[in-house]
């Protein structure tokens, strides 16, 4: 593990702006983009918009890494806008644990002003040292065939999250930022919100890092 968890609050200088922004663009299912997960995306942010790309991985990364003294460290992030649909009764009934794989540090930033605050995130650790998540093949198959049962995938589900507990809950704050080591387990927390507005968050998966420092390992070198 290279990092802790952090919480932010009131992360960007003009939240509004940012989400004014989302809301101007195009945004799509896995059907046409790809993965294994909830909702809608945009495409990746370093296409659509460079300039706010480049500022935006400064302003996570100067979190951790001390900008001022020695600029930030190479690095490949992917992130993007994201949208989940409130429940409607008929889906699954909430997110599955996992890690985010070929990430280094992983995160999001909420974006509604208005809504249930606790539709956010819940970090998880095995109840026993060998869990893993486990039952991908319904876990992928749920975001292409939509013929499944969905009794079956929530039972899936279900014994997939019980190999773990939670830790920490974060709830989803307006303009809140949360990042966390990606090898974390983790996952949605309460997708069952109900209400007119979608769950909005700018995701990011930074997949590679390249520094000599990381915070972490560097408090491993205090022999307390």
């Amino acid at each position: 593990m290279y990092f802790p968890s952090i919480c932010v609050d009131n992360f960007f200088n003009n939240p509004k702006e940012i989400r004014e922004f989302a809301s101007t663009l195009d945004f799509y299912d896995t059907s046409v983009i790809g993965g294994t997960w909830p909702g809608k995306r945009t495409k990746p942010l370093h296409i659509i918009s460079p300039n706010y790309f480049e500022l935006f991985t400064r302003k996570v990364l100067s979190l951790i890494f001390p900008v001022r003294l020695n600029g930030n460290p190479a690095f490949i992030c992917d992130t993007a806008f994201h949208l989940i649909e409130p429940y409607d009764g008929n889906g699954i009934e909430s997110g599955w644990v996992h890690t985010d794989e070929n990430s280094f540090l992983a995160g999001l930033v909420y974006l509604n002003e208005s809504i249930d605050s606790n539709c956010g995130t819940t970090i998880f650790r095995p109840k026993e040292i060998a869990n893993r998540p486990i039952n991908h093949e319904y876990k992928n198959a749920m975001f292409t065939n939509t013929n499944l049962n969905k009794e079956l995938l929530n039972d899936k589900r279900k014994e997939n999250n019980e190999q773990f507990e939670e830790t920490i809950i974060y709830k989803n704050i307006f303009n809140r930022l949360i990042a966390y080591d990606a090898t974390n387990y983790h996952t949605q927390s309460n997708l069952e919100f109900f209400g007119s507005e979608p769950r909005l968050t700018q995701i990011f998966f930074f997949r590679q890092i390249n520094s000599n420092y990381f915070p972490i390992p560097e408090s491993k070198t205090i022999q307390l």
